[in-house]
């Protein structure tokens, strides 16, 4: 079952407020992934399909995903527990409630479930 989201409306100048470079500035094999941290914090991810990550931090605030792919944040590191999908080309909240240590990037191309 898909955890219900809320898409955040950003302006793209307004990333680089938050600690982000400009949206202009951003590569496009690279997507983002900010944590819920004081101060606000990210970690950038390539987009190759098929690798996974450790999270820098649990707090995942939201994902700005500029990859074609779809990509999943896990509850553990080994890719069991919770999941939470996260279409391609998008930038989407993550659930306030759930801890995620790892970070995927799949080859499947299509919009989540």
């Amino acid at each position: 079952m898909r955890i219900s989201r809320l898409v955040i409306p950003l302006a793209l100048g307004a990333l680089g407020a938050i600690g982000l470079p400009a949206a202009s500035a951003l590569a496009v094999n690279t997507s983002n992934i900010v944590f819920n941290d004081i101060p606000q914090t990210h970690q950038t991810i390539a987009c190759n399909a098929g690798r996974t990550a450790a999270l820098s931090f649990i707090k995942v605030q939201f994902i700005e995903n500029n990859c074609e792919f779809r990509m999943w944040l896990h509850q553990n590191s080994d890719g069991s527990g919770v999941a939470e999908c996260f279409d391609p080309h998008s930038t989407e909240n993550a659930s306030r409630t759930q801890n995620y240590r790892q970070v995927q990037v799949t080859s499947n191309t299509a919009a989540c479930p």
